[in-house]
C-alpha cells in the first residue's frame, strides 16, 4: 500500500518522468529537431530534463557535443546515466534557470520544451541568458503551452485538479481560486501566459523567425496513467492543496478526475503547443 510519505516523496523527485513523457513532451521531440539550422555542432538544453532531447539532437550529428542544464539533480542524474555512452560529447550542468549562471561560451543551437511555464514570474531572466550565450548565427528552439483558459483564468491541469478538490471537499468549483491563492498556488494557466505576453517577453533580446503550433490531445490510457503523469510532471506543485496527510487521497481523486473526462469526452483538456525559432535580436 502507498502511504502518504511515499507519494510526497515521489512528487518532490517527480520520478517516474521517462515513463509517461509519451503523453505530452516526447511528442514534440522530433517536431523540435527538425527547426534545427543547418550546420550547428553544439547544443545546450534547458530543462534537459532526463535528457531525451539531448540525445536525439546528437544522435543527430554525431560530431556535435551537448550541454543539459536542469534544476532538478533527481533527473540530472538519471539524464547522466541514460547520456553515459556519449561520454565526453555531453556535460550537464545543475542549476535554477530562473537565476541561470555564466558559462563563457555560445552555442548554435538553444532549446527549452516544456520549462517556461515553471518560470513565471521571472521568464526574462533566461532570455537575457539565452541571447548572451547564443552564437552569431546561432537559433533558439523553444516550445510554450498554452491551455485553453475558463472565465477565472484556469486551464489544463488546472481543471482536473479543481474537480478533484472539488470530490475531496476542500473547495467547491467556485471557491476553487480562493483555495490556490490561500495555499499560494499558481495556476497553470497563469503560468502559461498567452503567446502574445511570451512574444512581449522575448522582444527586448530575441526575434522570431519561425512559429509554428500543434494543438495535441492529452489522451492517457487511463486516470491512473494520468496520475503518474501528474506526479512526473506536477511534482508537489498542486498536492499541497490537500495537506501532508492527505496526499494518497488527493492523487486518488486525481485519478477519479481523468478518469470521468476521458470516459465523457475522450480526453482530458485542449491545449496549444507553440514552436518559436528564434534569433538574436541585432
Amino acid at each position: 500500500m502507498t502511504t502518504d510519505a511515499e507519494l510526497t516523496g515521489r512528487a518532490a523527485t517527480m520520478e517516474g518522468y521517462d515513463d509517461i513523457r509519451h503523453l505530452r513532451q516526447g511528442q514534440d521531440i522530433d517536431w523540435v529537431r527538425r527547426h534545427a539550422p543547418a550546420g550547428w555542432r553544439t547544443v545546450a538544453d534547458l530543462g534537459c530534463g532526463t535528457g531525451a532531447l539531448l540525445r536525439a539532437f546528437l544522435d543527430a550529428e554525431p560530431a556535435a557535443t551537448g550541454l543539459g542544464v536542469d534544476g532538478s539533480a533527481h533527473r540530472l542524474a538519471r539524464a547522466r546515466a541514460v547520456l553515459a555512452d556519449l561520454g565526453d560529447r555531453v556535460r550537464f550542468r545543475h542549476a535554477d534557470l530562473r537565476h541561470p549562471p555564466g558559462l563563457g561560451r555560445r552555442f548554435d543551437v538553444i532549446t527549452m520544451t516544456s520549462v517556461l511555464h515553471w518560470l513565471h514570474p521571472d521568464e526574462h531572466a533566461v532570455f537575457r541568458w539565452i541571447a548572451a550565450h547564443l552564437a552569431p548565427d546561432g537559433r533558439v528552439l523553444l516550445t510554450t503551452h498554452h491551455p485553453a483558459l475558463d472565465a477565472d483564468g484556469l486551464g489544463g491541469e488546472d481543471e482536473i485538479v479543481r474537480d478533484a478538490a472539488a470530490d475531496l471537499g476542500l473547495a467547491s468549483p467556485e471557491k476553487f481560486p480562493d483555495l490556490l491563492r490561500r495555499h499560494g498556488v499558481t495556476p497553470m494557466g497563469r503560468r502559461a501566459r498567452p503567446a502574445a505576453d511570451v512574444a512581449a517577453l522575448l522582444a527586448p533580446a530575441l526575434e522570431s523567425e519561425i512559429v509554428r503550433e500543434r494543438r495535441p490531445a492529452m489522451r492517457p490510457a487511463d486516470g491512473a496513467e494520468h496520475v503518474r503523469f501528474h506526479l512526473a510532471t506536477f511534482g508537489d506543485h498542486f498536492s499541497r492543496l490537500a495537506g501532508p496527510d492527505r496526499q494518497v487521497a488527493f492523487f486518488d481523486a486525481v485519478a477519479r478526475a481523468a478518469q470521468r473526462r476521458l470516459d465523457e469526452t475522450g480526453s482530458l483538456y485542449p491545449m496549444t503547443v507553440r514552436l518559436w525559432r528564434l534569433r538574436r535580436r541585432e
